[in-house]
């Protein structure tokens, strides 16, 4: 994943890459002096932290204000602080619980730097869509089992699974469908048949709405 550019610690402007594997290693890279291959070492590479990632990865990261986001195999959902250009050798926060084979694969919505929320599937009978504070993944906004009467269970799971925002909905992909979560309708239910009165609460003034059936009958 390219990262945006970072400034490191002598005001340099770097372009960097993160990549990890099943190797349990998460690899920075600089693009535009990746360091070549060598089977011996790997000083020349930019950064590399051996076992960052302990379950493996066969998912994909995210990326947002900051921070980067792997959810690596049987684990939790990890958030890495990248600061002057380097990343910590360990997470910043946590989900409160793991993800089991193959990990998951995080997506992000937010109102700029504002706000931010992570998402993510945890493959579970039935499959489970999990929102987190992205600034802190130890706080968990919402889960689909936590409504009554399974009321958000949205069907069997599928690996690599990604959330996708849109539209103020996140879309999730089934073996056979796709499930759209949103928030609820908070209208007023439709008024009951009748005579109704509105009234402008800036003028005070009041409009009568008759009933149909007496529309009808007055023409």
């Amino acid at each position: 994943m390219l990262l945006p550019d970072q400034t490191d610690s002598s005001g340099k402007t770097r372009h960097l890459l993160v990549a990890a594997g099943k190797d349990k290693s998460l690899w920075v890279a600089d693009r535009d002096a990746v360091g070549q291959f060598n089977p011996s070492f790997n000083s020349t590479i930019y950064q590399a932290l051996a076992g960052a990632l302990p379950g493996g990865m066969w998912s994909s990261p995210a990326y947002y204000n900051g921070q980067i986001y792997y959810g690596s195999n049987s684990q939790r959902l990890f958030a890495f602080l990248v600061n002057s250009a380097r990343v910590s050798s360990s997470p910043l926060s946590t989900t409160p619980n793991t993800f089991r084979w193959p990990g998951t694969t995080p997506s992000i919505s937010a109102y700029s730097t504002k706000n931010g929320i992570a998402w993510a599937v945890e493959d579970a009978t039935p499959a489970v869509l999990h929102a987190y504070v992205a600034a802190n993944l130890a706080t968990e906004l919402y889960n689909s089992n936590q409504a009554p009467s399974a009321r958000d269970n949205f069907g069997d799971p599928n690996k690599f699974i990604v959330p996708t925002i849109a539209n103020g909905k996140v879309y999730v992909g089934t073996p056979n469908s796709v499930a759209a979560f949103g928030l609820l309708a908070t209208g007023s239910l439709p008024a009951a048949d009748g005579d109704h009165m509105l009234r402008n609460q800036s003028s005070g003034l009041c409009s009568t709405i008759l009933d149909d059936r007496k529309r009808r009958a007055s023409k």
